[in-house]
């Protein structure tokens, strides 16, 4: 997980992970719901914004998005 809130904003200003609001616009389209937690993580030298996110069916969902392009990379159930 990435240090902090001012870490991820040094991220955002140096042009390095897009702002939170557009891979939440993305998230909507991919799987909508409430979203229950975001992270910002390095996962293997590419920085991911990990959601967890709430369906109207009550399940949970992880999503995980390149911070940089915004493309979804990965989408499964919580158990």
């Amino acid at each position: 997980v990435i240090a902090d809130h001012e870490e991820a904003y040094r991220l955002l200003r140096e042009g390095r992970i897009l702002p939170l609001e557009s891979i939440l616009q993305r998230q909507q389209q991919t799987r909508p719901g409430r979203v229950l937690e975001v992270e910002l993580e390095q996962d293997d030298g590419v920085l991911v914004y990990e959601l967890e996110v709430l369906d109207k069916q009550g399940a949970v969902w992880k999503l995980l998005f390149d911070a940089r392009s915004g493309d979804l990379l990965q989408r499964g159930r919580e158990d």
